[in-house]
């Protein structure tokens, strides 16, 4: 991975880190499998509008690390398994080609606020927190999204709650460990 997997963070450009096609803010929307269709659906879901604004007015704040693992897909990448919604704000930020290619091949009308030169450098490059796997990520994405400041509705959820469950059930695991994980202490699990 060449990002030691641990208890510290690690900066690395914008380019090497990948959209994550299994993101649960996606569900119950077309299956999104290249990064082009992801940006598209969390740019109609998940108001990336306002996370432009903010970013083009203010420069990235790398104030909390994306979480990322190995990406299988090429050995110098990372996935994104936490941060998905920054990552793109970054990329069509950084990527007018890709904006102009969201426009017409999604016909979605994406305004992209002009960013000052000296805020552009806060783009280039950002904190990750790296993981062994999409396993170790589960009880802070579960807390952060289930229970904690930034929820997903009430679909994705029961979607990342079940994959959990049903990639846990034949070691033992049962709902209220999971629950436990996550600091569920109102039975939305259940």
């Amino acid at each position: 991975m060449s990002v030691p997997v641990g208890r510290t963070t690690t900066g690395v450009p914008v380019d090497r880190l990948r959209l994550d096609t299994k993101n649960p803010r996606l569900t119950g929307h077309v299956t999104a499998t290249t990064e082009q269709e992801i940006i598209a659906n969390l740019y109609r879901a998940a108001e990336l509008h306002e996370l432009l604004q903010s970013i083009s007015a203010n420069g990235y704040l790398d104030i909390e690390p994306l979480v990322v693992t190995e990406d299988g897909a090429s050995a110098d990448s990372l996935l994104v398994l936490e941060g998905n919604r920054r990552l793109a704000a970054l990329r069509l930020l950084r990527e007018p080609e890709l904006v102009a290619q969201l426009r017409d091949s999604w016909n979605l009308r994406i305004v992209v606020p002009t960013m000052s030169l000296e805020l552009q450098p806060t783009m280039a490059e950002v904190s990750v927190f790296a993981v062994a796997n999409r396993a170790a990520a589960r009880p802070f994405l579960g807390f952060k999204h289930i229970n904690g400041p930034a929820k997903w509705d009430a679909y994705a959820k029961g979607k990342f709650a079940a994959e959990w469950y049903r990639s846990d059930h034949p070691k033992g695991i049962k709902i209220d460990e999971i629950a436990n994980a996550i600091g569920d202490r109102h039975d939305t699990i259940k």
